[in-house]
């Protein structure tokens, strides 16, 4: 596992209001104005009239992708991916960024808190900008050691509890211990 320098942040969705893309936004121009260094990379179809454009920090659309190995391609070339939801139930982005070792920042909705924790990300309270910005700040300061304990936390993570095996038979164990009753 490797770390970027400047550190490559990533949101995937859709641009629609509920998925908090606009406060990432309002965090990107305040980030830039800061000369923080970050870089931050959006897969998803965003609407031209919606993407920043670069000044200090840059930004790259990449539009949608549907090919796995470009997906993967992607994952495997960023650090930390954002989500921060108003609203979702166990959000397969999370798992997969996981399962590429990122480290993820993400709001405490839905089933999130199943994934997400202090050993491989930030779980932020709500998806106000002013939260997303503190979580970001936080992963930017972290040393490079720190940093790579937390993609492998990710990893570690979902190859424990979230491999298709390992939930298939904690669900047979969990429907067969409620027919015994």
């Amino acid at each position: 596992l490797t770390i970027s320098n400047p550190l490559k942040f990533i949101f995937i969705g859709r641009y629609e209001r509920r998925k908090g893309i606009n406060e990432i936004n309002e965090v990107i121009k305040i980030i830039d104005r800061a000369n923080l260094k970050a870089e931050f990379h959006f897969v998803g179809p965003i609407p031209i009239k919606n993407r920043l454009k670069g000044g200090n920090v840059r930004i790259i659309y990449l539009g949608e992708i549907i090919d796995e190995k470009s997906k993967i391609s992607i994952y495997d070339n960023c650090d930390v991916l954002l989500c921060p939801s108003y609203s979702e139930g166990m959000p397969n982005v999370i798992l997969e960024a996981m399962s590429r070792g990122l480290i993820i920042i993400a709001s405490d909705v839905g089933a999130v808190n199943l994934l997400v924790g202090n050993e491989n990300g930030i779980l932020i309270k709500n998806s106000d900008s002013e939260n997303i910005l503190t979580a970001i700040k936080k992963i930017i300061l972290f040393n490079k050691k720190t940093l790579i304990k937390m993609k492998k936390a990710s990893i570690s993570k979902v190859e424990y509890s979230f491999v298709w095996e390992k939930v298939v038979n904690h669900n047979i164990k969990l429907i067969s211990s409620l027919l015994n009753k």
